[in-house]
């Protein structure tokens, strides 16, 4: 059987680091390697460039090149200074 005093004393712990921990606490510090293990996927990947076939410029893949033409149809008109939409 658990003494009054012993009881008490596992209520303030229960308490304490149970129920009323304020924040997460490790327990065990993370080594050089996990940590650059869990860290090796965040780099940001550089854009990858393809060449117009119809143009030659250069531009991102899947996307439109500054002429408006994707895979060699123009899908795009550039509008000019007169050009007014009303």
């Amino acid at each position: 059987m658990i003494s009054r005093l012993g009881c008490k004393w596992f209520h303030f712990l229960y308490i304490f680091f149970i129920v009323e921990s304020p924040m997460a606490v490790q327990k065990n510090r993370v080594t050089r390697s996990r940590r650059g293990q869990r860290r090796s996927h965040d780099t940001v990947a550089k854009s990858q460039l393809s060449e117009c076939g119809t143009t030659g410029r250069v531009h991102r893949r899947h996307h439109m090149s500054e002429d408006g033409l994707y895979r060699g149809k123009k899908i795009l008109e550039k509008q000019g200074p007169d050009s007014e939409d009303e």
